[in-house]
């Protein structure tokens, strides 16, 4: 049974926050994925950031990626960011700085601060 993605996603925030209710990684993590497979691209990467911290789930980089990547094809600037740290280091990819660098870009063109700093960086790295 499908119900609102975005009264499911607020309710995963408050979970995983604990606001308004006690902090519970576990509903979090339910209530996320409910919106997530609705594609709500914020559920996605609120995912990608519960497997990445290992909030009520193992830790696993590789499903930390999965889920920013479904965010980032949205367009989720801090999806976009996400991914292309972790090709940066190589957490959950095989490390890619050439991928980096266009979802820094991606999300830096969107305005996301530490995107533009990172893609800066990795640019300026590049020309030396």
């Amino acid at each position: 049974d499908q119900g609102d993605a975005d009264a499911q996603h607020d309710l995963g925030a408050a979970y995983e926050l604990g606001r308004g209710v006690p902090q519970d990684f576990t509903q979090a993590m339910a209530w996320y994925r409910q919106a997530a497979d609705q594609g709500h691209a914020e559920a996605q990467f609120n995912l990608g950031n519960m497997y990445r911290r290992a909030y009520g789930v193992p830790q696993d980089f590789t499903q930390a990626v999965a889920w920013y990547r479904q965010a980032a094809d949205q367009g989720d600037a801090s999806a976009q960011f996400s991914l292309g740290l972790a090709y940066a280091t190589g957490e959950g990819v095989r490390q890619d700085d050439a991928q980096a660098v266009a979802w820094f870009r991606q999300a830096a063109d969107q305005g996301h601060a530490a995107s533009r700093e990172q893609y800066d960086q990795m640019r300026e790295d590049f020309e030396q």
